[in-house]
């Protein structure tokens, strides 16, 4: 359980720098929700009291990733592809946090 959400941890450090850069530069606004969104999801998950309670967090965070994936899986464009293969990507690291 502790390397999973230190794991999480180092990532929302970095995820707090590249909110920074993004506050810095015009029109970063969006990208700075994006960022803290996610770093969002990740404390709640650092933050629950057990690990069964961990891992139904993570799998429902695994459910809506494949539910955002599959959405897009049909777009062949390059950015449809991309996004596709960043969630898939995604998914697999989530389910490497599994305890």
């Amino acid at each position: 359980m502790v390397a999973s959400r230190d794991v999480l941890d180092q990532e929302n450090k970095l995820l707090v720098d590249l909110e920074n850069v993004a506050s810095s530069k015009s029109g970063g606004e969006h990208w700075k929700a994006f960022f803290s969104e996610w770093r969002r999801i990740n404390e709640d998950l650092i933050n629950q009291s057990s690990d069964a309670n961990f891992n139904k967090k993570l799998d429902e965070e695994i459910e809506r990733l494949q539910k955002m994936r599959n959405a897009i899986s049909g777009d062949s464009s390059d950015g449809g592809q991309f996004w596709t293969e960043m969630l898939s990507l995604d998914i697999t690291a989530a389910k490497a946090l599994k305890i």
